[in-house]
């Protein structure tokens, strides 16, 4: 009974890393790095942490 609870969880947690790693991680780089990175580009300055959060 505790292993196949288990097994459950551990299916659960698997789905939940191939939905953050395929879904969340793309639009995760979309919204905050890739501005970043395009703003260093055009400055030739180099991006800060505080930057990415501010936006």
């Amino acid at each position: 009974m505790v292993q196949s609870y288990m097994q459950t969880v551990d299916s659960w947690m698997l789905a939940f890393q191939f939905w953050d790693f395929a879904v969340c991680l793309p639009n995760e780089w979309s919204l905050l790095y890739l501005p970043e990175a395009r703003r260093w580009i055009r400055s030739h300055r180099p991006p800060s942490v505080g930057t990415i959060f501010l936006e």
